[in-house]
């Protein structure tokens, strides 16, 4: 439902601001794309590396078409924000506060733009973060406050929703899910529906590698080239260990196989450069691959924001589970009639304590 009011909004602002007067952003580039959007990244032209805002800043000003097409934006819009990393948010405003239309709105958030942040904290949270981390989400930062709590600040908590019918018996599930207090009758019902969402990459490739070896057709394999620039063993593993948590060494395709692209595209999908690099912005190592993944089963963070006809979840091939995983892997679906569950525990379930508490604190 925030994607489709999003959505909404930003077609009105481009309507009076023009469509290069706003700038629609989210965190993964599947979200990215149901908002007619772009990601983070790739307004703030990084990659894997944890450059510093001042890095940032001096990349777009170097850069004169990017920092033009950055003074035009009147708007900004940002899908799945909880999604986003504390040290990005900061970084995303401080670079289009120093990049302000006019020098004089400098000293306002976002350099005096106006910006709506939609999402839901009790979701799964930006990666790397959990109740006891370092690591915090965007709405727990200091920019964000001095952008939505300090100022002019309207919260809404839509009502109505889209994903899934408030007569429904899998909704009340959900709204229990949501704050980690689910009954033992909701955890019987949701197993005994028992498909393919997981919660680890490693589980996510055996169910994809065994439909691929049971589908008829002719295999094509892509194989990675890589290259590595640093000398010493274990910096080499920790490079290699990098790359392939960004794309496959060996990916295996056949004709009417299930896939997804990790990279927008224009066209058909080539080879991608996928690069690791240092604090400092040094190149580490990089893999050419096509950005494709088999997508018969996926990882419930890589289908955040998705809405599909037919869920299901296997929660029985572990133990661990992230703060929010539960309640966003089951709200994938459109209704209980097309879930399937399976080995979930009332251990599984919890709720993101920051999350819960920013959340109470809106209401």
């Amino acid at each position: 439902m925030i994607s489709v009011v999003l959505r909404s909004l930003v077609d009105a602002g481009r309507r009076r601001f023009g469509r290069d007067g706003v700038l629609v952003l989210a965190w993964a580039g599947s979200a990215a794309q149901l908002v007619d959007g772009v990601t983070v990244s790739s307004v703030l032209r990084t990659t894997v590396g944890d450059p510093s805002k001042e890095t940032i800043l001096w990349r777009i000003l170097g850069n004169p078409a990017a920092r033009d097409e950055l003074r035009a934006v009147r708007k900004i819009a940002i899908d799945e924000a909880p999604t986003i990393q504390g040290r990005w948010m900061d970084r995303l405003e401080f670079m289009l506060r120093k990049v302000s239309p006019s020098p004089a709105l400098e000293v306002l958030p976002f350099g005096g733009r106006r910006v709506l942040a939609a999402g839901d904290p009790l979701q799964l949270p930006a990666f790397g973060v959990r109740g006891d981390s370092v690591e915090v989400c965007a709405y727990q930062t200091r920019s964000w406050y001095d952008t939505f709590v300090s100022h002019f600040f309207v919260a809404v908590q839509l009502s109505t929703l889209h994903r899934q019918n408030p007569d429904d018996l899998l909704y009340p599930i959900l709204m229990r899910l949501r704050v980690g207090a689910p009954t033992d009758d909701d955890i019987n019902l949701l197993n005994s529906t028992w498909g393919h969402l997981r919660a680890k990459n490693c589980d996510v490739e055996t169910v994809n590698d065994r439909r691929l070896v049971e589908l008829m057709g002719v295999p094509v394999t892509f194989t990675c080239v890589d290259t590595i620039n640093v000398e010493q063993p274990d910096r080499q593993a920790s490079v290699y260990a990098k790359l392939r948590m960004l794309a496959r060494g060996v990916l295996q395709v056949k004709p009417g196989a299930g896939v997804v692209l990790t990279r927008s595209v224009v066209g058909v999908a080539e080879f991608a450069e996928f690069v690791v690099k240092d604090a400092l912005e040094k190149m580490l190592g990089k893999r050419f691959q096509v950005p494709l993944l088999l997508a018969w089963a996926m990882t419930i963070t890589r289908a955040q924001g998705m809405t599909w006809p037919a869920v299901a979840i296997d929660f029985g091939c572990t133990t661990w589970s992230p703060e929010g995983m539960v309640y966003s892997g089951c709200s994938r679906s459109v209704s209980f009639s097309t879930l399937r569950v399976l080995g979930l525990t009332r251990d599984h379930v919890r709720a993101i304590p920051h999350g819960l508490q920013y959340y109470q604190g809106l209401e």
